[in-house]
């Protein structure tokens, strides 16, 4: 979503005006183990472990470049099994263009959502998520064209720019919602995020963040033998997608985890290679391998991607760790209980990482 966006930035190395400009190309961060941030996903996943949980991502995108992306995220949810309700907070930070330090957006939601059962087999999750965002701009890292000295082929900053903004920062609230139908062994949500489409503009003009879509979705294949008296280890492959939305960019991810508990390796394609934006813009953006690893309530995961869009002539690679805690707060006790409980699960990767043998 940002690859337009950053096109903008690389051009010997200084950011040029097109970062604030009041033509959105998507303003949103990205996760590549988007089922390890589910809140910042869905809202609707908030509470769908059954439990407790909480998360701290953290991204460098295109690490190798001046002008890259650093994102950092931390969530918690809790199901409250009594009410079939969840509630939870997700807080991120995102720091863009040169050295990460030009434009910051910092964001704090609370979260809520209901759980619907139709059957035994049947369910589906609604979440509704209400923030506040604050946008902050240090344009004295900013180059303009006017600055540009032709007698030294250099930029000078001690050139007047000819530009004049309106506000260092830019504070609006953002509203998301999103649902999940499921049932044990697969997926499928929807979520739409700045549902009314706040002005961002740091200018005298009208800059609205672009409504964001997303369609995801997976199947849980079980490759172990379903028995609690012959237990053995448990095996799954998980194919799953992951098509968004924003403004004038679209993206699509396909990819498959194999989990062999308590490891998970994923691999991922992000792009839609047959759509150009431009004649020379390839609808593409990268490769992604996925390590993950579980021990008692805490999962672990390391994702790389490979760069394969126009940013790959600059050596552009990025960087994804993230770390979930699960906390029990709903006890269901004997093997019925839990396999009871196991079911009321939304079944992406990283639950299934943990779950039981009697699956």
């Amino acid at each position: 979503m940002k690859k337009l966006s950053a096109l903008c930035f690389i051009y010997n190395r200084f950011v040029v005006l097109c970062l604030v400009s009041y033509i959105s190309f998507g303003q949103d961060a990205q996760f590549t183990q988007f089922y390890a941030t589910p809140l910042y996903l869905n809202p609707a996943f908030a509470g769908s472990t059954q439990q407790a949980r909480a998360i701290v991502a953290y991204r460098n995108q295109w690490a190798q470049l001046d002008a890259n992306f650093v994102t950092t995220l931390a969530s918690y949810d809790h199901y409250l099994e009594r009410y079939n309700i969840s509630l939870g907070f997700l807080a991120r930070n995102d720091q863009q263009g040169i050295r990460s330090s030009t434009l910051q957006n910092n964001e704090i939601s609370a979260i809520g959502g209901y759980y619907v059962a139709f059957n035994k087999k049947y369910q589906m999750s609604f979440g509704l998520q209400i923030g506040m965002v604050s946008r902050n701009l240090n344009y004295s890292n900013l180059l303009f064209a006017r600055q540009f000295n032709s007698l030294t082929n250099q930029f000078d900053k001690n050139m007047p720019s000819g530009e004049s903004f309106a506000s260092e920062r830019v504070n609006f609230a953002d509203f998301s919602t999103g649902t999940v139908f499921y049932s044990h062994n697969f997926w499928i949500g929807f979520s739409a995020h700045h549902l009314t489409q706040p002005n961002q503009s740091f200018l005298s003009l009208t800059d609205r963040l672009p409504l964001k879509g997303s369609l995801h979705g997976g199947y849980v294949l079980a490759l172990h033998k379903k028995t609690i008296f012959h237990p053995s280890i448990r095996r799954y492959l998980i194919p799953a997608f992951h098509y968004k939305f924003q403004g004038q960019s679209d993206q699509m991810s396909l990819g498959a985890y194999a989990i062999i508990q308590p490891v998970l390796v994923g691999m991922w394609y992000r792009g839609i290679p047959l759509k150009r934006y431009h004649k020379t813009f390839i609808n593409q953006d990268a490769i992604s391998f996925c390590l993950g690893y579980q021990t008692g309530a805490l999962k672990v995961a390391y994702s790389y991607d490979i760069t394969i869009s126009e940013l790959a002539r600059y050596g552009a690679s990025s960087h994804e760790i993230t770390l979930s805690y699960q906390i029990e707060v709903n006890h269901s006790y004997g093997k019925k209980g839990a396999k009871n409980m196991l079911k009321k699960t939304i079944p992406s990767p990283w639950q299934m990482l943990s779950a039981p043998r009697m699956w």
